[in-house]
This record gives C-alpha cells, structure tokens and sequence, in this order.
C-alpha cells in the first residue's frame, strides 16, 4: 500500500471499529507474520497466489457470524433491501 502497510492500517481501523473482520492478504506465509497479523488486529489471513475458493469461504465465515452484518463501516445501520 503505498501510504502504509496493511498492519498499521489493521490498527487504525481497530481504534474506528472493533467489529468489522478483516482478512489479510499477503506474499509472507511465515507463522511470525501470522502472529503479528493477529496482533494487529486481523482475524484471518490469506497468502498470495489467492485461491477464489478460499478466500469466499473465510469471507462467508465472517459474514454469517458477523455482528455488524447490518451496519456500515462507521457503525451506522444500513436500510434493509427488499428481495
């Protein structure tokens, strides 16, 4: 990322927002990178070459058991959609 990296901005988005899960997605697959994603802040992690599969069955863990499913990034409730 060109103003910082995904860890500092993993923190700053924990000072905003306690809830919203975040998945990160690196070239390191090392356990100490593992350990300081989780550190930071991240729930779950994901190495490059991303696999599709993957990575939609760790988002689609997040999105069923997310508290926050019906709010957007600043807290705010999002009007329900009519299906």
């Amino acid at each position: 990322m060109p103003v910082m990296d995904g860890l500092t901005a993993t923190k700053e988005i924990r000072e905003m927002n306690q809830g919203i899960p975040i998945i990160i997605q690196t070239s390191f697959s090392l356990d100490v990178f593992k350990e300081k994603a989780s550190a930071a802040g991240c729930n779950d992690f994901i190495s490059k070459p991303v696999d599709p599969e993957l990575l939609m069955h760790k988002i689609r863990q997040f999105v069923t058991h997310c508290e926050n499913v019906n709010k957007n990034a600043f807290g705010e409730e999002l009007e329900q959609q009519q299906v």
